[in-house]
């Protein structure tokens, strides 16, 4: 009994002293408030990382299947018919396949990195009006850049330009001229506001934009 009675103390004196722990925060999947409202110019850094690493994501994949479809490569894969069977013509195409929902989803989370660093530089005190011209200019660019790759997979069936916001999408594009159009519009901005961007950008780019990291190159 005394020792059952020494038991009950113990766990008696962890529920009274017991401490309150803040709500954990996902380190892998941070909240997006933390960068739209007032980002650190760190912060904003990061997401310049990411939008080159998506501008990256499933390119070696994206350059096969445009070969093959254009008759520059041949791929044997034993693993999978449908390099030979669907994208040759022999067969009818899969509008859930790899080579068409997988690609179109990889561009796309380029695109919501791109404008989540648009909606993050609208929202921070940290940058001077130079600093976040060229901020606008390089993501609005990377963002045109992915809608482009995703127009040319589709072409005439359509894209979505206007992925603002998840719960109030823009329509398709009716053809491949609006979607170019459209584009080529998001450049235009992208090349007003490096007009405005000064001498330098405030982040540095890779030694893959070497002759081309400043705002007039």
């Amino acid at each position: 009994m005394k020792i059952i009675n020494k038991y009950i103390l113990v766990f008696a004196a962890l529920f009274t002293f017991s401490c309150e722990l803040d709500d954990p925060v996902d380190l892998n999947n941070p909240s997006f408030g933390g960068v739209l409202n007032d980002a650190s110019v760190g912060q904003l850094n990061e997401l310049v990382t990411g939008v080159i690493a998506r501008a990256s994501t499933g390119m070696g994949n994206y350059h096969d299947i445009a070969g093959v479809i254009g008759r520059e490569i041949y791929r044997i894969d034993v693993s999978d018919p449908r390099w030979v069977g669907d994208l040759l013509g022999t067969g009818n195409l899969d509008n859930s396949a790899f080579y068409t929902g997988t690609n179109f989803s990889t561009r796309y989370n380029g695109v919501k990195t791109a404008n989540t660093l648009i909606a993050a530089v609208e929202n921070t005190s940290a940058l001077t009006n130079a600093e976040a011209e060229g901020y606008l200019a390089f993501a609005k660019t990377f963002k045109a850049h992915e809608l482009l790759l995703a127009l040319n997979h589709q072409y005439n069936n359509g894209i979505r330009i206007d992925v603002d916001d998840p719960n109030a999408l823009g329509p398709y594009t009716n053809n491949a001229a609006e979607g170019y159009d459209a584009i080529a519009a998001i450049l235009a901005e992208a090349a007003d506001h490096a007009d405005d961007a000064g001498n330098s950008f405030a982040f540095g780019l890779t030694t893959g934009f070497d002759d081309f990291d400043t705002p007039a190159t």
